[in-house]
């Protein structure tokens, strides 16, 4: 089995994307597209898809959607739990 490359938190400021399912999401406008973790490859997908027209300000508005979508889910599952 190949190693295993641990997600960096750096990597979601510098190249938005998020870990999910031992994967990293590239949560940058609609991409939603699942990469290896590993620097190289999100560092790449960033540059050749995304460097042009994103700045720190899209990817923290992204992980604040992203952020706030995910709660809203959680909040729903707990009150149908209840």
């Amino acid at each position: 089995m190949g190693k295993r490359t641990f997600f960096n938190d750096e990597w979601t400021k510098k190249y938005g994307v998020v870990s999910q399912n031992d994967k990293a999401l590239c949560i940058i406008y609609d991409c939603l597209q699942t990469l290896v973790r590993d620097l190289y490859v999100d560092k790449r997908h960033f540059q050749n898809s995304h460097q042009i027209i994103v700045s720190d300000e899209v990817i923290d508005r992204q992980l604040k959607i992203n952020f706030d979508e995910l709660n809203s889910t959680i909040n729903l599952q707990v009150e149908e739990k209840s």
